[in-house]
Parts: structure tokens; sequence; C-alpha cells
């Protein structure tokens, strides 16, 4: 009976020695870094009175660098970079910041409707001229601070009754 114990903790104790042994992690883990910050330019800097009857028009465009690492593009597979343009206040160091969507590309053309309504919310006032900064926003992670791209600035005037669906948002605090 000793013997049959005995025999059975040591085979035991064999196989589990085996599976806490055999297995390794044959993963690749690959941290991105940034090499760049993406720079933000504009294709006017005053977008002028947003009338009411032009929402659908273009008003502005926005190209810049993509954000680059420091890994091959066959290592950085599933990775997306989202880019959001931010506009606040000038001079608010962009405290309550109106963000619209970029998308992930290198370049974004916002609507009369879209900047008009980003202007009411970065806090302007409907029917008087004023400015706000603008910048880029990307993020690539989930567990990464995002970049932020120089500040250039947009003059206009938002008008009431201008707005439209859009996909504005607060911006998240800095």
């Amino acid at each position: 009976m000793k013997n049959w114990i005995t025999q059975t903790a040591t085979g035991l104790f064999v196989l589990v020695a085996v599976v806490f042994t055999s297995c390794e992690k044959d993963e690749t883990r690959v941290v991105l870094t940034p090499i760049s910050t993406p720079t933000l330019t504009a294709s006017t800097t005053n977008a002028g009175v947003l009338a009411a009857g032009n929402t659908a028009n273009n008003a502005a465009t926005y190209s810049w660098t993509p954000l680059a690492f420091d890994v091959s593009e066959t290592q950085k597979v599933g990775v997306t970079v989202a880019y959001n343009v931010e506009f606040a206040q000038a001079g608010s160091n962009f405290a309550n910041a109106a963000s619209l969507d970029a998308g992930n590309g290198a370049t974004k053309t916002f609507t009369v409707g879209e900047i008009n309504n980003a202007l009411i919310r970065a806090g302007l006032t409907p029917g008087k001229s004023g400015q706000v900064d603008v910048r880029l926003r990307a993020n690539f992670s989930s567990n990464q601070e995002p970049l932020y791209s120089n500040a250039t600035t947009l003059t206009g005037t938002p008008t009431r009754g201008n707005c439209m669906p859009s996909a504005i948002s607060k911006a998240p605090p800095t």
C-alpha cells in the first residue's frame, strides 16, 4: 500500500514538473515608440463668417505628417493611429476644447457646419468674430498618452442655427 502511494505521488510530481517546465512563450513583443510628433498645417487661417446656408460647403482642410514609429511596417501590424483635430479658445491652453474626428489618414476637410459647431463648443460667441487655437491629437494605443502637434490659429465668426449632426465631442483633458 505504501509503495502504491509513493509511486502515485512521484508520478504526479513528475507530471506537474513536466507541465510547468515545458511551456515557453514564443511571442515577440514589439514596443512602439514614436520617433516624431505630427506637424499640423491648415489650408486657411480665416474661416470667415460661417453662414447657416453653407453648412455642407468645405471650410478648412487640415494636413499633417503621419506619426512615425521606430519599427518596420510589418512589426506594427494591427496598429492604427486615430487622429482628432481640437479647437479651443485662443490662449486657453486647450481647456474646454472641442474635438473633431479626423480619421486615420493624413488629411481631413471639415465643412462649414462642422467648423461652426466646433467654434461654438470651444466657447466663441455666435455672431462675433473670434480666434481659436487648433491642434492635432494622435492616439495609437489605449495605454499610451496621446501626442499633440503644434498649434495653429483659426479666425472665424460662428452663427446660430448653423448646427448640424457631427462627430464633435469635448476633448479629453490634457
